[in-house]
């Protein structure tokens, strides 16, 4: 979810529709904020000194607006 649980290869994404991801700090920021969810790119070719893959990073951007507020059902508000 972070650069830093992709540099210190943590914290993988293993099942995509149960990822929590996001910056929790971020409650009540305005709609439309851009978050990163960070992607590791690597081939079988080549290995650095420590025996893991080398690769390229890819920050995957993505936006999660959140639901309107709606009053309480039952006030004389109509919404279609």
């Amino acid at each position: 979810p972070t650069l830093t649980d992709l540099e210190n290869n943590t914290n993988e994404i293993t099942n995509p529709s149960a990822a929590l991801v996001g910056d929790t700090t971020l409650t009540n920021d305005p709609i439309n904020l851009v978050q990163y969810v960070y992607i590791a790119v690597s081939g079988n070719n080549t290995i650095d000194h420590t025996g893991r893959k080398c690769y390229t990073v890819v920050p995957q951007g993505y936006i999660i607006n959140p639901l309107p507020t709606v009053d309480i059902v039952g006030t004389n508000n109509v919404y279609q």
